[in-house]
């Protein structure tokens, strides 16, 4: 068996017919026969069903496939990683930035000091749940609870807070329950953001849907938005405040209280070259710098 056999057989997997096989792989048809013939008598087992011109895989098959798969991903890791060996002076990572905005510039700004020749691409507002990550090496994302599987790093727990204008009445207090903003108005991000998912789940905790009457899809524009009076919002304490400015009150949130984990996804099942490597662990002592730098104000 050969590496150019299982190449070939993964490609006639997800082909209908063997003459589209052929066709793609630029091979004639009777010998892609021959090889898939030659793989059959070398295991003593049928992989795939016949019918007519369409060929499809059985159970013997899927069970080859996998393994299959699985060795063309390790030779391609392999070539990856010798690749980037050659070029360390030409390295570049893509990175999903979904959460922590307004901490990026002084990250990319450390990082770029100690890694000069590496070239940083940050993706913010393109992302989709399943296809996006394939092409982001690592993805900053922030949700109320940490999620608990392996490719997934907690880097900062925060405290939500609530922003009023110094107009509003409650400018008078410290603190405030959920289920007292019920008849308040709120302005949010946009519904898919993951700022305005745990708003929505944190007041339904409270029992209500909060009344959005305006929202964008970005976070600078919430916070100038805040500033201007319009409403009530939801902002996290350590990564939002500090760009808060001028009439706004913030209140702590006890009940419930309101939490933001963020955290660093690394995609399963994708090589990740020495510069994403090298990003991860910057991101992760960059955050425990932070942390240990909100206690000491405490």
């Amino acid at each position: 068996m050969e590496l150019l056999q299982l190449a070939y057989f993964y490609k006639i997997a997800h082909t209908p017919t063997l003459t589209q096989a052929a066709a793609e792989l630029h091979i004639s048809q009777p010998a892609l026969s021959k090889l898939i013939r030659g793989l059959e008598d070398e295991f003593h087992i049928k992989f795939f069903d016949r019918r007519g011109r369409y060929i499809r895989l059985n159970e013997n098959g899927e069970i080859f496939l996998k393994y299959a798969t699985r060795i063309l991903n390790t030779v391609e890791d392999m070539r990856s990683e010798l690749q980037d060996f050659r070029m360390r002076e030409d390295l570049s990572l893509r990175v999903g930035v979904f959460a922590g905005s307004t901490l990026f510039p002084d990250i990319i700004s450390g990082f770029r000091k100690e890694h000069p020749n590496i070239k940083v691409t940050v993706v913010q507002h393109s992302f989709e749940n399943s296809p996006g990550q394939n092409s982001l090496d690592l993805i900053l994302q922030a949700s109320s609870h940490m999620p608990s599987y392996p490719d997934c790093i907690r880097l900062m727990e925060e405290e939500i807070l609530l922003a009023v204008p110094n107009t509003h009445p409650l400018r008078l207090r410290d603190s405030v329950t959920l289920t007292e903003l019920k008849e308040e108005n709120f302005i949010s991000l946009s519904a898919k953001k993951g700022l305005r998912i745990m708003m929505d789940e944190y007041c339904a905790e409270a029992g209500f849907q909060p009344n959005i009457v305006l929202e964008s899809d970005d976070p600078a524009m919430m916070r100038n938005l805040i500033q201007s009076g319009f409403g009530l919002s939801f902002v996290p304490e350590k990564s939002w405040t500090a760009y808060i400015q001028g009439d706004v009150h913030l209140l702590h949130i006890t009940d419930p209280k309101c939490i933001r984990y963020i955290y660093l996804i690394t995609p399963r099942g994708v090589y990740r070259s020495i510069a994403a490597r090298l990003f991860q662990q910057y991101l992760i002592r960059f955050f425990e710098n932070t942390s240990h730098k909100t206690r000491q104000t405490l």
